[in-house]
């Protein structure tokens, strides 16, 4: 019966044994399986060639943008006509501040030239003003004649 006990005990010494190696080998073959599939996983997402892939596409979009702005006559039209009228508004305003300050200017000038003796006013107008000389002749002469 000794014989007996032991045989039965080393038969579930050995089923034990067993089973334990059976799970162990699954456990094994599992941590096996998921470390293949996470090298898989870092393999598909290496960091370099996902930077260069990054960098490659934003490189593409700026070349889009580039050729969008150069190519499109959309974009040509739009630029040009928010420069005219960016230039309207300021030749308005330049305008209207010009035109006051040019009328005050041309007063000056105007008295500065009839102050002088007639008989000298058109040698200072052409030594002194060449260039706007007879707009100021005929002004000054439609002064003195009552047309203005």
């Amino acid at each position: 019966m000794n014989e007996m006990l032991t045989l039965g005990i080393i038969g579930l010494y050995t089923t034990i044994y067993v089973v334990v190696f059976i799970i162990q080998r699954s456990q094994i073959k599992k941590s096996k399986e998921i470390n293949e599939s996470m090298k898989s996983f870092m393999e598909i997402f290496n960091i370099d060639e996902v930077k260069k892939y990054v960098e490659l596409r934003e490189e593409t979009i700026k070349m889009q943008a580039q050729n969008f702005f150069v190519n499109s006559e959309k974009v040509q039209k739009l630029v040009s006509e928010a420069n005219n009228e960016s230039f309207e508004q300021l030749r308005e305003i330049y305008m209207t501040q010009m035109g006051d300050e040019h009328l005050e200017l041309v007063s000056i000038v105007i008295e500065v030239i009839r102050a002088q003796p007639k008989g000298k006013r058109q040698d200072f107008v052409n030594k002194y003003l060449p260039n706007t000389k007879r707009y100021f002749l005929e002004i000054i002469n439609d002064i003195e004649n009552n047309i203005i």
